[in-house]
């Protein structure tokens, strides 16, 4: 699918074109100022962090279809559309996502949906309720579910609990929060406490009602019931190591906190409980970091950030991810102890990136003709380096072969993420790459761009990364499970979008809560390794844990030094160019020294060996 970010002049033939494709009806005037076609969807924050509930006592995820014993209505008695099965989502493709995500979900398996938007001109009003459930015995009763609502208007979707079949209860609303044309979380996971009206009744009933009138749809599974237990900590989520990045450079990596979040879902207070977090190499499943982190006293349903206090520094190459275990007396639920991050952290020798290498859709970025539009990510860089090139995933899915076109890309600084780039400033610019008809493989290949001349030196600051190209027919590709806000920018000469400063606008102005496949590549790196201008040498080594070093010149200098598991062992602040280092209480092994001098930064091994 293909996203645009068009010119808000351009959207009435955006329009048109969506519209004659589904060959669709003009749709009456709605309070959203923008039409169907304009594609602008933000998403609500995310909530597709799934806790495994304990074992429920009542479960179904659709695996076929819905089951006899569930009942579907037509509440208007017209005929029209009413909730269904399905494993391929909305009639028209054309929004963010069509599909209810598999991520945390038995969505491969299928699904029910109502799609208002097959109903053309048609009011839709449907309920699906599941059978009798027997709650007996059971004092406190949860239901959970997976969902995907993606609103146009007015649409509703809420759902209800009745404990006779009479009297309804409503306990959630889907469009709860949003704005016209927005959507969910894919998949938004909801946990209701319904002990209310459904503790220890021997009929319970669950109702999702769907209320529109030509709006997009309500994707729903995996509903069940459960009771919770009375001492349950949850291990509910961890972050993404590389937090805004998914591969960095290690001449660009920095200490990482890990941080985390918990949920008491149990019945009672839960004190003493603690988490104990691990940063583990992918390839090898070693664990090359660890920290236990106490967990304050944390009140029934209620949720709880922690962080630790120590720090993960990358000492080589390699993907990691972050896990976190926790652990209370008594707990009565072991499975949902542990969370891990969705993303790995990928350090890598030369190439920074935003996207986790997935596209999961396209953005057509190009500005049209007269127009001077550019379109990219920023990027943070750390430590002074060289950007060589860059690499970008483009496809030519818009419809049109490319056929002659001209693409490059230009480098710009920019103050913060609050503020948009400086257009005006060019620090560099990539050689063009003609694109011809074949060039562009189905479904989109990579290209890289070379940075001119002997590529770009930077220093720390933010860097802004920028797509050029006017034929509006190539798309660049993009992921969406991982987004950072103020990270992408796009520009446009006649940029009118109310939020859009100097022709400048963040990508989630327009709702595109994605990371573009844009990826700044660096190569012959100052600062890690051998420097000619900065050398170090180290003596005697290996020794007995008492080292000489001998650095360049006399500014100041910081020296960390790491054992095996990438914890910090020892700090130093050095004034000179020579200091000794005491490792002779520490361990035998092998040591990661890394010494930071002004914006650049070298890393050496020290070899402890006491025989």
């Amino acid at each position: 699918m293909i996203r645009k970010l068009h010119l808000i002049l351009l959207f009435v033939a955006t329009v048109s074109m969506v519209q004659a494709q589904h060959n669709r009806a003009v749709k009456s005037t709605h309070k959203n100022a923008l039409a169907k076609g304009s594609l602008n969807y933000p998403v609500k924050a995310n909530n597709t962090f799934k806790v495994q509930m304990a074992p429920p006592f009542f479960t179904e995820n659709f695996a076929g279809g819905i089951p006899a014993t569930w009942s579907v209505t037509d509440n208007l008695g017209l005929g029209g559309v009413v909730w269904q099965f399905t494993t391929t989502g909305a009639s028209y493709p054309y929004p963010f996502d069509y599909q209810l995500s598999t991520f945390n979900t038995t969505a491969s398996n299928g699904y029910v949906k109502v799609d208002s938007d097959s109903a053309i001109g048609e009011q839709v009003n449907t309920s699906l309720t599941t059978p009798a459930i027997n709650c007996t015995g059971k004092p406190v009763v949860h239901l959970s579910f997976a969902e995907y609502f993606v609103q146009y208007d007015v649409s509703t979707g809420t759902v209800e609990v009745s404990n006779n079949g009479t009297t309804w209860t409503a306990v959630h609303h889907a469009e709860a929060g949003l704005a016209p044309d927005s959507a969910t979380a894919n998949p938004n996971l909801v946990d209701i406490d319904i002990s209310s009206v459904a503790a220890n009744q021997p009929t319970v009933y669950v109702r999702f009602t769907y209320v529109a009138d030509w709006e997009y749809w309500w994707f729903v599974d995996d509903v069940a019931l459960y009771e919770p237990s009375a001492i349950d900590m949850a291990s509910q989520s961890v972050e993404n190591l590389g937090g805004s990045y998914t591969s960095v450079p290690l001449s660009q990596t920095t200490p990482v906190t890990m941080r985390g979040k918990v949920k008491n879902t149990g019945i009672n207070a839960i004190s003493g409980a603690t988490a104990l977090f691990e940063v583990v190499n992918t390839a090898t499943s070693g664990v090359v970091h660890n920290e236990v982190v106490n967990i304050p006293t944390i009140a029934s349903g209620a949720t709880q950030n922690i962080a630790s206090t120590t720090t993960f520094s990358p000492l080589a190459t390699g993907s990691y991810k972050l896990r976190m275990t926790v652990n209370a007396s008594g707990d009565g639920n072991a499975l949902n102890d542990v969370s891990e991050s969705i993303i790995n952290y990928v350090c890598n020798d030369s190439v920074y990136s935003r996207d986790n290498g997935q596209w999961t859709g396209f953005i057509g970025i190009g500005a049209g003709q007269g127009e001077d539009g550019i379109a990219g990510h920023s990027f943070r860089v750390n430590y002074n380096d060289v950007l060589t090139s860059v690499s970008m995933y483009l496809s030519d899915t818009n419809g049109i072969p490319a056929t002659g076109i001209p693409v490059y890309l230009t480098i710009h600084p920019q103050a913060n993420d609050t503020v948009h780039p400086d257009k005006n400033t060019v620090l560099a610019t990539s050689d063009t790459i003609i694109l011809m008809p074949g060039a562009i493989q189905p479904g989109g290949n990579w290209f890289t761009f070379k940075i001119n001349g002997n590529g770009l030196s930077v220093v720390p600051g933010l860097y802004f990364i920028g797509f050029r190209e006017d034929s509006a027919m190539l798309a660049v590709g993009y992921s969406n499970r991982i987004y950072t806000p103020g990270a992408g920018w796009f520009y446009f000469n006649s940029n009118t979008l109310p939020q859009s400063v100097n022709g400048w606008s963040h990508f989630e102005d327009q709702g595109y809560t994605v990371a573009l496949m844009i990826r700044a590549n660096f190569g012959s790196t100052v600062g890690i390794a051998s420097l000619e201008n900065d050398k170090v040498e180290i003596y005697p080594n290996p020794s007995d844990g008492l080292f000489l070093l001998k650095l360049n010149g006399n500014t100041n200098k910081r020296i960390e030094i790491f054992n095996a598991q990438g914890q910090l062992v020892k700090q130093m602040e050095v004034k000179g160019d020579r200091t000794a280092v005491d490792l002779r209480s520490m361990a035998d092994g092998i040591y990661h020294t890394v010494i930071y001098n002004q914006n650049t930064r070298q890393r050496r091994v020290l070899i402890k060996s006491s025989k």
